[in-house]
């Protein structure tokens, strides 16, 4: 198998699923207080009551991802 270089259509669709991962964890972080693994359906009581804002996680989430994506293995 070839070594998918930084703008191949592979390495841009395993960036993005990273990136949309990292926002998960980060939305489930900052959000929720209890069931982070959603094994229950959600309900207000799992919420946080009081919260920060989303402010600049995406913007750091797609940062890491570029940094680290030279270091992924390759297939």
């Amino acid at each position: 198998m070839s070594t998918p270089t930084p703008s191949s259509p592979e390495m841009l669709q395993r960036m993005d699923a990273y990136w949309r991962a990292s926002n998960s964890l980060a939305v489930g972080q900052i959000y929720l207080q209890d069931n982070p693994l959603l094994r229950q359906p959600l309900t207000l009581d799992h919420i946080k009551p009081q919260v920060g804002h989303w402010g600049t996680v995406p913007g750091q989430n797609v940062i890491g991802v570029c940094e680290s994506a030279s270091c992924w293995p390759t297939p």
